[in-house]
């Protein structure tokens, strides 16, 4: 149902009428269209990427590393990180696959308490906090270090207290 008010000289409408019609706050008028989710595989894996990453990202606890990220990119951090980790993926993963047996295990490791999840694109933890670790990286957070295979424990303590 569409609303309509009658200020002193003007009238101004919002909200939708007989399913035809929306009107929006700014004074534009448009057709309804219903919205369509095909949820197509590729949509799914998007979306469930992204929910993984969010989830890992919000689990950054280190006061330091929070300003840090704060300072670099402003209020849009956590936004910029995430775009960030998502664009990563597919050369984290190249990248990950390089490293050595005894490279992943203290991936790991290092993850443990941190309350990381894994499931990036069917990695485990220590994928997920590499790519973490490779994102803050590439946006050049100040103090974060470059995440090379033997660099586990120092990324870890960048991120978590």
């Amino acid at each position: 149902m569409a609303k309509v008010t009658l200020p002193l000289m003007s009238a101004s409408a919002s909200g939708r009428f007989a399913d035809n019609i929306v009107f929006d706050k700014r004074g534009h008028v448009r057709i309804f269209t219903a919205p369509v989710q095909p949820n197509t595989p590729a949509q799914v894996a998007a979306r469930d990427l992204l929910a993984v990453v969010a989830k890992n990202a919000g689990k950054i606890s280190k006061v330091e590393t929070l300003a840090a990220l704060r300072s670099a990119l402003t209020y849009k951090w956590f936004s910029a990180l995430l775009g960030k980790a998502v664009s990563l993926v597919d050369d984290a993963q190249t990248n990950y696959a390089l490293f050595s047996v005894q490279d992943k295990s203290d991936w790991d490791e290092a993850s443990t308490g941190t309350g990381l999840v894994a499931g990036v694109a069917g990695g485990t933890v220590g994928f997920s906090l590499y790519l973490l670790a490779l994102a803050s990286s590439e946006l050049h957070v100040e103090g974060a270090p470059l995440p090379a295979s033997n660099q586990a424990a120092t990324c870890a303590n960048f991120l978590f207290a």
